[in-house]
């Protein structure tokens, strides 16, 4: 629906698959939060709201993959390149997943079995940046492979160890990484006489809520035989942030955009990250109560792993 709109009012492909990859992935950190204070974290529309983000943040960064591909080579936007990159993107990052899920966890668990202090540490942020330039060096995004470690190093037995090492990093490196999106982003593009950014910026607001209740929401109503609970899934969903960001702030970089177009994705992320925690809960607080609901709902053996990166804002 992203591109969609951007085609309908004459940006160019490159712009339009950009936007498009900016409104995939779901920022679920502020939502995880939110169903963990309103005790609804167990749920089952809860657990496909967090499955379901993990999986739409694959997808946007491996569209952001895709997309540097174009902007980096002179390859002709054709319908047969676009399968090929797409094809040739995918099978890469498929591959480098699967080799670090077999190679990653050995290696950790390895360093692990030694008493010399801050080894798992330094294996893990190897791992990691070690990723990041084998994704660089394939042409993808070095998020990319850093996703692809962060994924390989969580099945460790140290996780609990690394979980802790990245709480203390993050608050070095998560500020670093919301200044340079700042940055980049001019608050004059805000102010402006060309009425075409606002068309463009209220539309893109309006496109980012509906393509999640359209896309989440109403097929949650179908499989969950319940309005009430479809609504949530569409709500928790609505969220956008870090992959964003990232798409926005790689695409600006490389001059795929213009300063309008990174202010409406940006504008795009504020709203949605405000408007889905509200809407949420007020949908949580007007659910009746459940008396007969089944009881496997709580007391389900799912593991108690809510993501909330890039910052953890609770112990």
């Amino acid at each position: 629906m992203g591109y969609g709109l951007s085609s309908v009012l004459g940006l160019n492909v490159i712009t339009s698959l950009v936007v498009g990859a900016a409104l995939v992935a779901t920022s679920i950190s502020i939502t995880a939060i939110v169903l963990e204070e309103m005790n609804q974290h167990r749920k089952v529309e809860s657990r496909i709201m967090i499955s379901a983000a993990v999986v739409d943040d694959v997808l946007g960064l491996a569209i952001l993959g895709v997309i540097i591909s174009f902007i980096t080579t002179s390859i002709p936007i054709t319908p047969l390149s676009v399968i090929i990159v797409i094809s040739t993107s995918l099978a890469l990052w498929l591959a480098m997943t699967v080799f670090a899920s077999f190679v990653l966890p050995r290696l950790i668990n390895l360093t692990s079995k030694g008493k010399t202090h801050g080894t798992v540490e330094a294996a893990a942020t190897a791992s990691c940046f070690g990723a990041s330039a084998l994704a660089a060096a394939l042409g993808l995004s070095p998020i990319v492979g850093a996703f692809a470690a962060g994924m390989a190093v969580a099945s460790s037995n140290a996780i609990d160890t690394i979980r802790d090492y990245t709480k203390k990093i993050s608050v070095v490196f998560s500020p670093v990484f919301f200044a340079l999106a700042g940055a980049q982003f001019n608050m004059l593009s805000f102010f402006t006489t060309d009425w075409f950014f606002y068309v463009f910026f209220i539309a893109l607001v309006v496109v980012a809520i509906a393509s999640k209740m359209i896309g989440c929401a109403l097929p949650a109503r179908h499989f969950l035989k319940s309005k009430c609970k479809g609504d949530k899934v569409g709500y928790g969903m609505i969220s956008r942030g870090e992959v964003g960001l990232i798409v926005a702030g790689v695409a600006i970089s490389a001059g795929a955009i213009t300063q309008s177009t990174y202010a409406a994705i940006l504008g795009m992320i504020m709203i949605t990250k405000l408007a889905a925690p509200l809407l949420l809960r007020r949908a949580c607080e007007k659910e009746p109560c459940e008396e007969n609901e089944l009881k496997s709902d709580e007391d389900t053996t799912a593991p108690d792993y809510i993501p909330t990166y890039p910052l953890d804002f609770h112990e």
